[in-house]
């Protein structure tokens, strides 16, 4: 009840990002990409970063 009242929001608990290694991939692709897919690469990194 009155535990309760306070928590609103939801709390997310995180050990570790893989957001390095996912982005390490993207450097790795993005060189090897055309350029349409370079354009979608570099979306995926901004979101990564996030």
């Amino acid at each position: 009840m009155g535990l309760f009242d306070k928590l609103r929001d939801p709390v997310v608990l995180k050990e570790d990002s893989s957001a390095k290694k996912q982005l390490e991939q993207l450097d790795f692709y993005s060189k090897l990409a055309s350029e349409c897919i370079k354009e979608q690469i570099e979306q995926d990194k901004k979101l990564c970063i996030c």
